[in-house]
């Protein structure tokens, strides 16, 4: 995983960050196609993960989801931006396999 230069991260944006722009400064400077493969699952539906999301989507008045939870888009977005500014992005893959609705 670290060999096809997989980031890890903590999921605590004030941690990922610096590792993040350090990440798209290295994929930037080999200035190679670049794919961004997304595993969107984040963390295990529980009671408290649940609670969580609800809490969010209440405080941003958003619909509160039974069997998902709100997604955390803060590094992705950044990522995006960044590698739009450098004309990187070619294809995003959220892993999902049929269609929404």
């Amino acid at each position: 995983m670290q060999a096809a230069a997989y980031v890890f991260i903590h999921r605590k944006w004030k941690d990922d960050k610096s590792h993040f722009e350090d990440m798209i400064d290295c994929f930037c400077d080999i200035r190679e196609p670049l794919q961004l493969l997304i595993f969107p699952e984040g963390t295990d539906l529980t009671e408290n993960s649940k609670a969580r999301s609800n809490d969010f989507a209440e405080k941003n008045g958003l619909q509160k989801y039974e069997y998902v939870l709100h997604p955390r888009t803060t590094g992705f977005t950044f990522v995006v931006d960044r590698l739009r500014e450098e004309n990187l992005i070619l294809m995003i893959e959220t892993g999902r396999k049929q269609p929404l609705g």
